[in-house]
C-alpha cells in the first residue's frame, strides 16, 4: 500500500507546472520518494531528511548518476520542526507517508512554511486519525495549515476498505512571509462575474 500512496502523491505533481531549484523530501527513502523525485527533477537540488542508507536514487549506480550530471541527494539529520535551511530557500516540500502527530503538527508546518519561498508548494500524504489515533484528522490538518500561513490548501481523503485505513492528501502553497497572520479562517474568493 505504501508504494501506491507514494505513486498517488507523485502523480499529483502533474497538476502543477514546476521547475524547482530546491526540493526537500521529508523522511524520504532511498528506494522510494528520493528515486522518483530525482528522476522527475534531475536538475534540482534534492535534500532529504530521511535515511541515507539503501540503494542509490532509482536504483541507478552512483557512477552513472555522476556521469549524466544528475542530482546528488543531500541528507539532513534533523527533526521537521528544526530544518537547518534559510527562510524562503525551498521551492517544493514533499512528505510521503508522513506522521507528524497531533502535538507537533503546528511546529512542523510552521517550519515547512518558513523554508518555503512565497508561492512554494507543500505536498504530503499522512495517515489520518482513523488509521493512527495519534495523527491529526483532516480538520486539524486544514486548520494547522492556515495557522502556519499556507494559502489555498486542498485536502482530501483516500479510504482503503480492505485495510480499514485512511490517508490524508494535502496540497498547499506558502503565503507571503510579509502578509498578515492567518487566524485559521478559510476564505474562498469568487471570480467577478460580468454581464453583457
Amino acid at each position: 500500500m505504501t508504494s501506491d500512496i507514494r505513486d498517488e502523491l507523485m502523480n499529483r505533481l502533474d497538476h502543477f507546472k514546476l521547475t524547482p531549484k530546491v526540493v526537500v523530501d521529508i523522511d524520504g527513502k532511498a528506494d522510494g520518494s528520493q528515486g522518483v523525485l530525482s528522476q522527475r527533477f534531475p536538475k534540482s537540488r534534492l535534500i532529504s531528511t530521511g535515511s541515507s542508507s539503501g540503494s542509490p536514487a532509482g536504483g541507478e549506480s552512483i557512477i552513472r548518476r555522476w556521469l549524466r550530471g544528475g542530482p546528488r541527494i543531500e541528507h539532513l539529520d534533523c527533526a521537521v520542526h528544526e530544518l537547518p535551511l534559510p527562510d524562503g530557500s525551498v521551492d517544493l516540500v514533499i512528505a510521503h507517508d508522513w506522521s507528524p502527530g497531533v502535538d507537533s503538527l503546528d511546529a512542523a508546518l510552521s517550519e515547512i512554511h518558513r523554508v518555503l519561498m512565497a508561492g512554494g508548494l507543500f505536498l504530503c500524504s499522512s495517515p489520518s486519525a482513523m488509521t493512527a489515533p495519534s495523527q491529526p484528522d483532516i480538520h486539524d490538518f486544514g486548520s494547522a495549515l492556515m495557522r502556519a500561513g499556507f494559502v489555498e490548501p486542498v485536502l482530501d481523503i483516500d479510504r482503503f476498505s480492505d485495510e480499514g485505513g485512511e490517508i490524508i492528501h494535502v496540497a498547499a502553497f506558502a503565503g507571503s512571509a510579509r502578509g498578515p497572520a492567518n487566524d485559521g479562517e478559510v476564505v474562498v474568493p469568487f471570480p467577478k462575474s460580468t454581464r453583457r
